[in-house]
């Protein structure tokens, strides 16, 4: 039977928030190896968010310096990388799932659905946006951010990345909860 946690103690330091649950991070962690704390940075401490914000309601974080922390996941962002890495045999074609908004509600997938990398990216170009299941196999910050979040809650954590072609309408809402691989 696993150990029980420790609370973590209130942070003196945690920025003040505004009405809509903001909150301003001065720290530019640029790993997401340190759990959770590293990943609310000195916006808001451990035990508030689990007490105000988890299950609760969204906290969002305004960080100075962004650019560098979230560029660690630049290669989650980029349909050349993932065309290169599934190129390799490094993303098999089942991992991924193509689909296109139509009137920024209908959803529609393609039939046949891809069967190769070519066929992949051939789609894309056509309009097709991606959804790449469980990036974090290829990614190691990615894979960090995961390993952290399932360490702080005690679950399996599940990420999809989403790739859509530039002047195309993307998931919209919360429409991509019923996308199925």
């Amino acid at each position: 039977m696993a150990g029980k946690r420790k609370k973590a103690k209130p942070r003196s330091d945690a920025a003040p928030s505004d009405a809509s649950g903001t909150r301003q991070c001065s720290e530019s962690h640029t790993t997401f190896d340190a759990g959770l704390a590293s990943l609310l940075g000195n916006a808001i401490g451990v035990q508030e968010f689990r007490e105000s914000f988890f299950e609760q309601k969204p906290l969002h974080i305004q960080r100075s310096g962004s650019a560098k922390y979230y560029a660690q996941l630049d290669g989650v962002s980029s349909p050349e990388r993932l065309f290169k890495l599934m190129d390799e045999g490094a993303v098999p074609v089942y991992r991924i799932n193509m689909f296109r908004c139509k009137d920024g509600s209908n959803k529609e997938t393609p039939n046949p659905p891809p069967s190769s990398p070519a066929d992949v990216r051939r789609l894309f170009q056509e309009g097709w946006s991606i959804q790449w299941l469980q990036p974090q196999q290829e990614h190691d910050a990615l894979a960090s951010l995961v390993v952290a979040l399932e360490t702080e809650f005690g679950c399996l954590v599940g990420v999809n990345a989403y790739l859509t072609p530039p002047g195309t309408q993307g998931v919209h809402g919360v429409m991509h909860l019923d996308l199925k691989p």
